[in-house]
């Protein structure tokens, strides 16, 4: 069915790099497919000639939302280069409120991450932070969203002043703010992280 009605042809094995122009479907045993394993690829191979050539591919399983290029030009290949699907480039807003620490409160607004590609936004609104003692204390745990470096972060006091912090973590992101007063205080501002 794919070859008569799709026009595409399918290729159970083979070097995916030798192809002529053409749609095809390429099973994972086929050679020089874009590095995830155990993938079949949806291929589309453009031309003007055998020295230069553009191959893009699809990955066929459900749920990527990226696709690959590969260029030949006089005769060398580029290799592979992935691309973000349009739908993955903004995800859905994410409601951080649920990993808050026990220090946290409560909050009066909206706590989110918003993920675009790598680069997370995360919007801390206005949270009530109760502390017995000074210093340092993480006030967010978010399973799920590593950053790729320890990063600094700023967040704004409702007594006007300014608290430094980072974001870190290996499998989770840690919001810390640093040199905290004893008693309340509601914090709140927006911090940009790239993530793994």
């Amino acid at each position: 069915h794919l070859n008569s009605d799709l026009s595409y042809k399918v290729l159970p094995s083979g070097n995916i790099l030798a192809l002529g122009r053409g749609l095809y479907y390429a099973y994972p045993s086929c050679t020089n497919l874009p590095p995830v394993t155990g993938q079949a690829f949806w291929l589309s191979v453009n031309g003007v000639d055998d020295n230069n050539r553009i191959i893009e591919a699809i990955p066929a399983g459900a749920g990527y939302k990226y696709f690959y290029k590969a260029r030949k030009t006089e005769g060398s290949w580029s290799g592979w280069n992935k691309y973000l699907d349009d739908s993955d480039l903004v995800v859905s807003q994410i409601d951080i409120s649920p990993y808050k620490t026990a220090n946290i409160v409560g909050t009066t607004s909206i706590c989110y991450l918003q993920k675009y590609g790598k680069m997370a936004v995360i919007t801390i609104g206005s949270i009530l932070l109760k502390y017995q003692t000074q210093g340092s204390n993480i006030i967010f745990t978010i399973p799920g969203y590593a950053p790729l470096q320890k990063t600094a972060i700023l967040l704004r006091g409702s007594n006007g002043n300014t608290y430094a912090g980072f974001a870190f973590g290996d499998s989770s992101m840690s919001i810390q703010l640093d040199n905290l007063p004893t008693g309340d205080l509601y914090v709140y501002g927006q911090f940009t992280v790239v993530l793994k």
